[in-house]
């Protein structure tokens, strides 16, 4: 059986960094203490873009007077943010927590305290304890419009790092519908498809994962690559290998270097039952060097055997075997002896018996190696080959194995040798009846030959199958 191969779905996990990695500089008066701090605290997605400058312009926009910090919350939020770079979000967390213990605390430092405290957990990786803080925060509702947005980007990252996709769909909907009609950007797109991917709803997770290739297309740019996984692997999910092997044509147009493409591809074929179609894709990879795991190189040669060169099989198959490419095992060796069996290789094919059959697990091969010699009349190779089955035992039809070594000392005229032989033949069903025949056909030589000395008289010959009388 050739083994198969599937991709699967790399999980897709964005890293969420913080907009500016300074905050701005204080000032003296109250005032002062607005929205440059929540625009240097606030979580933005990975794909965002924008600057510190860019940052305080936007901020001239809003009510000073709405988002603003006394002096003490703004230096302990600064001190905050400064142990976060430093990594020490244990003690950030400590300061922060303390923050939000103020009963008459406003929405809008509070939302700062709850962002920075779900950002110290994610930048540690611990999602799940990221979740109660970010939630909070968006429904606190109290940063400026632009960083609520980004806001609510953060918290569908978070919910998709931790499994649960349905309620990032949720905050990714009102992401979008919050930004009006300005589109996504690529990479948004893409999270978009992964999210819904995850969501299990591969209907919407191709849409988005199609307009992400698209985007990239109308900018002369190489397409993402997960989006064509998302794609390819909701195919899979549905077993529909048709357009499973389409996608993976359209990936290695862009990415012939990757190995597992090339399998997967073989392998889907394999599944449309397209098997000339897939030792031609297995070739080319292995033209190109991009058949290097042994399971992928067996198959090609497994394919070769069955539907293309045997003889060409037979020959990579012993040098990847000599070279140490491929395990001289039992497995290879018996593959080794089919291939130049259908190769007709008859002093080929004899040699690789002798090499594969004691590592047999069974004494099959000793078998096969008797019938080739049968039809070559080569009586001693028959008689030597199924004594060595019957040794090596785990035989399917042993009872045949009796009766071949039988017919062949019958052959050489060892009539003696043979008769226990086919009495080791009757206890086989399926070897019996001939068993039977040739018990009685060597009873009628014994009677022969002693009616010819005059102890008997003449006996009758039975009439046993044509097949089963030696000529």
């Amino acid at each position: 059986m050739i083994k198969t191969v599937q991709v699967t779905l790399p999980v897709l996990k964005r890293a969420i960094r913080t907009m500016t990695s300074q905050p701005p500089t204080t000032r003296s008066s109250r005032s002062s203490l607005t929205i440059g701090l929540a625009l240097a605290f606030s979580l933005v997605a990975a794909f965002a873009t924008g600057s510190p400058a860019q940052a305080h312009r936007i901020g001239k926009h809003y009510s000073q007077h709405k988002y603003m910090l006394d002096a003490y919350s703004y230096k302990r939020l600064q001190r905050a943010q400064k142990l976060m770079g430093q990594k020490r979000y244990v003690e950030a967390r400590g300061i922060l927590k303390s923050l939000l213990s103020y009963d008459r605390y406003d929405t809008y430092p509070r939302a700062l305290c709850l962002e920075m405290i779900a950002n110290t957990y994610i930048f540690e990786g611990n999602y799940r304890a990221a979740v109660p803080y970010v939630t909070k925060a968006v429904k606190t509702n109290g940063l400026p419009p632009r960083q609520q947005r980004n806001l609510l980007y953060n918290a569908a990252i978070t919910y998709s790092n931790i499994h649960e996709p349905i309620q990032a769909i949720t905050y990714l909907r009102q992401y979008m519908a919050q930004r009006g009609s300005r589109p996504p950007s690529g990479s948004q797109v893409v999270f978009l498809a992964q999210t819904y991917y995850q969501a299990n709803q591969p209907r919407k997770a191709r849409q988005y994962a199609r307009e992400a290739i698209n985007l990239k297309k109308q900018k002369g740019l190489k397409p993402p690559e997960v989006a064509y996984e998302i794609i390819l692997n909701t195919y899979v999910k549905e077993k529909n290998f048709s357009a499973s092997a389409k996608t993976l044509q359209a990936m290695l147009r862009h990415w012939p270097q990757q190995a597992s493409f090339w399998s997967a591809l073989a392998n889907t074929q394999l599944e449309l039952h397209q098997n000339t179609q897939a030792l031609q894709t297995l070739q080319k990879a292995y033209a190109l060097g991009q058949l290097t795991s042994q399971s992928d190189i067996e198959n090609l040669i497994k394919l070769d055997v069955l539907f293309g060169n045997p003889t060409q099989a037979a020959i990579m198959l012993q040098q990847m075997m000599d070279s140490h490419k491929l395990p001289k095992n039992s497995s290879n060796l018996q593959l080794l002896v089919s291939a130049w069996s259908r190769a007709h290789n008859q002093p080929k094919m004899e040699q690789a018996i002798a090499e594969a059959a004691p590592s047999a697990p069974n004494g099959s091969l000793y078998l096969y190696e008797a019938d080739l010699c049968y039809r070559q009349a080569n009586w001693s190779c028959v008689a030597r080959s199924t004594r060595d089955a019957i040794r090596k035992g785990g035989l399917a039809q042993a009872g045949q194995a009796y009766l071949l070594e039988g017919t062949a000392l019958i052959k050489m005229r060892q009539y003696i040798q043979a008769v226990p032989l086919f009495h080791q033949a009757l206890r086989y069903p399926d070897a019996a009846k001939q068993a039977q025949q040739w018990i009685k056909y060597l009873n009628y030589k014994a009677s022969l030959e002693a009616a010819r000395y005059g102890k008997h008289p003449a006996p009758s010959k039975p009439q046993p199958q044509k097949s089963q009388v030696p000529a």
